[in-house]
């Protein structure tokens, strides 16, 4: 209903066709469930590569009928017969902008979630860095972020690494030796109320060399809350969908310590390459608001 919005008059319409159309009550009624039930079994919703969920487009033969039934009843009624025609026209736009931005990139063609979805919408511009919020469903909920400080850094910038006869500045983590050094919070008596339900922002300086990585072999930066009496909160951003090959960007994204932090966890930040790229590593650091 999101990428098809007109198709909400479908529902809508259902209790007057269901009313008026008796006979086919019961026909549609198990056409719908049993429909809905299989096509939504799949665990891949977007059912791969697609705009919205491509496998329901069959069945708009059937939910047209209650679109007919609602219209009918619309336009015998002197306000609808005005807000009918414009929602339909809201709808159709939407739709069709919707549509623009998948062909443009702004929306994927999988793995849309929620998050993502809301931060993209009804944007113009392609801004990559945005598919972070494929991998995260959080973000600092305020615009300013006030004073930052550092708790916790990492620098390779002394630190001289060879691709082929290269040199590249940083430590260089590829899939033989996937992880960076790891910036690690231990949580204490001292550090315990200051960190419990704090912001933090993880940020790191990367250069990645290849293009050989897909949606599960790839680089991730990763922060990540453990302990022995908790379940872990593992956050990991799979960067390499919005780098630009062969140039040193930096990336960073927002991370909300748990509420119910305890003397004994471990807060981590590392950069984990599962990926068959390399990727040089200048900075890791972690701040808190």
């Amino acid at each position: 209903l999101l990428y098809t919005p007109l198709m909400i008059l479908s529902f809508l319409g259902l209790p007057r066709m269901f009313t008026h159309w008796k006979e086919m009550r019961l026909s549609i009624i198990l056409f719908l469930a049993l429909n809905f039930w299989i096509v939504l079994s799949w665990p891949i919703w977007w059912y791969a590569s697609s705009f919205g969920m491509r496998a329901l487009i069959q069945s708009y033969a059937v939910l047209i009928f209650p679109v007919a039934f609602l219209l009918d009843w619309a336009l015998n009624r002197k306000i609808w017969k005005i807000v009918f025609p414009v929602l339909i026209c809201l709808g159709a736009f939407l739709n069709q902008f919707q549509d623009w931005q998948y062909r443009n990139k702004i929306l994927l063609q999988d793995e849309m979630t929620k998050t993502f979805y809301w931060k993209s919408f009804m944007k113009a511009d392609l801004n990559k860095e945005l598919r972070k919020f494929v991998d995260i469903d959080e973000d600092y909920p305020f615009i300013d972020k006030g004073q930052r400080t550092s708790i916790g850094i990492i620098n390779y910038m002394d630190s001289i690494s060879l691709d082929t006869n290269t040199p590249y500045i940083g430590k260089l983590v590829r899939k033989m030796y996937p992880y960076s050094d790891q910036i690690i919070i231990q949580v204490n008596e001292d550090n315990l109320a200051q960190l419990k339900g704090q912001w933090l922002e993880a940020k790191a300086n990367v250069q990645v060399v290849g293009d050989q990585q897909h949606a599960h072999q790839t680089a991730k930066f990763v922060l990540s809350t453990s302990g022995p009496n908790r379940e872990a909160k593992w956050n990991g951003v799979r960067f390499q969908r919005y780098t630009v090959q062969n140039q040193l960007e930096e990336i960073r994204f927002n991370y909300k310590i748990p509420e119910d932090l305890q003397i004994g966890d471990k807060i981590e930040c590392l950069i984990w390459n599962a990926g068959p790229d390399q990727v040089f590593v200048q900075s890791i650091e972690v701040l808190s608001y």
